[in-house]
């Protein structure tokens, strides 16, 4: 993710999050800000299942060695 110093916005890509983020507020439009997380998380979690669905592997990182893998649609991982 990069913020545009100039407008301190996030590019995101359109069809994951239908709106734009502005990393100064607390909030957008109507949205407060654990909606805003709530919104992103499951569009996350659409992409993966999206990519999942069409045998893609999804990059996951495993919190107890630290490490970034690959899980592939049969579930076995591929560290990185």
């Amino acid at each position: 993710m990069q913020v545009d110093p100039r407008t301190d916005m996030i590019a995101v890509e359109q069809k994951v999050i239908p709106f734009t983020v502005n990393t100064g507020n607390q909030g957008i439009g109507n949205f407060n800000s654990d909606e805003i997380t709530d919104i992103f998380s499951k569009a996350v979690q659409n992409d993966i299942k999206m990519k999942q669905a069409k045998g893609f592997p999804v990059a996951r990182y495993d919190i107890k060695t630290k490490k970034a893998y690959l899980e592939n649609i049969d579930g076995s991982r591929e560290y990185v």
